[in-house]
């Protein structure tokens, strides 16, 4: 008798794995196939891991977040056109020597760590820029998902959102974006510079109210046409670290991402993937929620993710290391020979839901994401649910 229930629970387990599999597998082949795409080889790296993870082409844009609102101080519409703008004779030099830029005279002055804001005294427009270490330099592919991302993430959520111009040099280094949206009930025109010298990438964001936009033109071409960046000095950024904005998806859980990531959401009757890539599609953050309404074990739970790994990341995996830790998650290193990538998953089960969390990278590029991805890992937080 007591082989036979053996037997049996051993069979449910079974099933339970198999109905799990193959519910969590439908969507991630619908979500990795859906976007699988060649990328043009690089002369200086090899990618690897665009295959594995890229995921679909329907996105789902986070709105803007609190600590990306609060840079922006309140613009108070005005009923008249504005004068032009005069400009200092000298330019200004962020203290950490990372950007130099002509500047409005008379206009208030804030700086940060890696970026600078100024804004007219009246509070009629504003000027933000930012300065942000890649890492190496990003091709020109790269840099247009780098400049996307950004639009998408901090300004597409806006009520009223319209691109009304976009801007491209030839030599494919600098992206000049127009937009129009309502911020706090008002209309704003934003004007957005994006330029990139090796590994580092300057951004201006001038805003004002649609009324005065065009009577700052002369100007902020001028302003436009002074900016120079200084890679040496953002070198000692951070990776990706800026104005690093704080999400939250579907209510499920909360992390800090760069505003410069992609952020890709695919949900099934039972199971939710957010991604969220590098400009360079070479180093993800990637979450996976699946819950059929059964309670799951930890062995089951376990079985599910050491499949996943293989069938979906890497089917040469090699698990290096599986730790359970004291706060209840297994965490579990792992790397692909043949891809040259590897990455650390994080799971664990609460009630009815399995819930997963992946950083990968590409082995060339360690040195650069490493960090970056631990910043943002260390922030993920599942957010409670009522009962």
């Amino acid at each position: 008798m007591r082989k036979t229930n053996n037997s049996r629970s051993r069979f449910n387990q079974k099933e339970c794995l198999l109905n799990s599999l193959s519910t969590i597998f439908i969507i991630l082949v619908y979500f990795f196939a859906a976007g699988c795409r060649a990328k043009p080889a690089s002369s200086t790296l090899t990618p690897t891991l665009t295959a594995v993870v890229s995921p679909g082409q329907t996105v789902t844009p986070f709105l803007p977040s609190q600590s990306v609102d609060s840079l922006i101080p309140p613009i108070i519409p005005s009923s008249t056109p504005r004068p032009p703008i005069h400009l200092k004779t000298k330019s200004f030099q962020h203290p950490d020597s990372l950007f130099t830029l002509l500047v409005p005279e008379s206009w208030k002055i804030d700086q940060d760590q890696n970026s600078a804001s100024f804004s007219d005294p009246e509070g009629r427009a504003l000027l933000n820029v930012y300065s942000v270490n890649t890492g190496y330099p990003l091709d020109d592919e790269s840099f247009q998902r780098f400049v996307d991302a950004r639009e998408s993430n901090v300004f597409s959520g806006y009520d009223n959102f319209f691109e009304v111009d976009r801007w491209s040099s030839t030599d494919g280094n600098s992206t000049d974006i127009k937009k129009q949206f309502l911020y706090g009930g008002e209309p704003k025109s934003v004007e957005t510079l994006y330029s990139k010298q090796d590994h580092a990438i300057i951004i201006l964001d001038f805003w004002s109210d649609q009324t005065s936009f065009d009577a700052y033109q002369d100007s902020l071409k001028e302003i436009l046409e002074s900016v120079s960046i200084n890679p040496d000095a953002v070198s000692n950024q951070q990776v990706y670290s800026s104005e690093s904005e704080k999400i939250t998806q579907n209510e499920s859980f909360s992390v800090a991402v760069p505003p410069y990531w992609w952020i890709r959401h695919t949900s099934g009757e039972k199971t939710t993937v957010d991604t969220f890539s590098s400009p360079d599609e070479r180093a993800f953050l990637q979450t996976i929620i699946y819950d059929d309404g059964q309670p799951m074990s930890r062995m089951v739970a376990g079985n599910i993710v050491r499949t996943l790994l293989r069938e979906q990341y890497a089917k040469d995996m090699i698990i290096y290391s599986d730790t359970l830790l004291s706060d209840g998650r297994e965490k579990m290193g792992w790397n692909s020979k043949q891809g040259n990538y590897q990455g650390i998953t994080w799971f664990e089960t609460r009630g009815t839901t399995l819930l997963a969390l992946t950083m990968m990278w590409d082995n060339d590029l360690t040195e650069y994401y490493q960090n970056t991805l631990e910043k943002m890992v260390n922030s993920y937080k599942i957010l409670a649910t009522e009962e």
